[in-house]
């Protein structure tokens, strides 16, 4: 790997200044074109209207809540671990859990209020709570 080695100015008692003494620069740099100039004050084509892309038609809204929960140092490792052994995340492996809790319940009560949803999309089927050991 070659790195160029730019030159660069040296620091020079010339170009350094006691605080206070310092003052603008008397050189005067080249004039710039303005942009108000007539060339560029001309009228401009106007751009060709950017290809769209079909959206797809926004679907029924998602909604979700946020829930903390105080884990232990031991707890967050062992869960940390669970995820990465599973290739998932923290949250996925919490998502799962309580669910399979929650359908454990369902079912060894008879619950209906905590079973899960029983809403018809026409993408899913209603699904039915399963028992789960663990």
């Amino acid at each position: 790997m070659t790195m160029s080695h730019h030159q660069f100015a040296s620091i020079t008692a010339g170009l350094l200044a006691r605080k206070g003494d310092a003052a603008p620069s008397l050189e005067t740099l080249p004039a710039r074109p303005s942009i108000l100039s007539p060339a560029a004050s001309a009228p401009l084509a106007p751009p060709h209207p950017a290809p769209t892309k079909a959206t797809p038609a926004p679907g029924p809204k998602k909604s979700s809540q946020r829930v903390s929960l105080v884990l232990g140092e031991d707890e967050y490792e062992r869960l940390g671990i669970a995820a990465a052994k599973h290739h998932k995340t923290r949250p996925q492996i919490l998502r799962v859990a309580l669910k399979e809790y929650l359908d454990r319940l369902a079912c060894s009560h008879g619950c209906s209020c905590i079973a899960p949803s029983t809403r018809t999309d026409a993408a899913s089927p209603p699904r039915r709570p399963v028992a789960v050991g663990f």
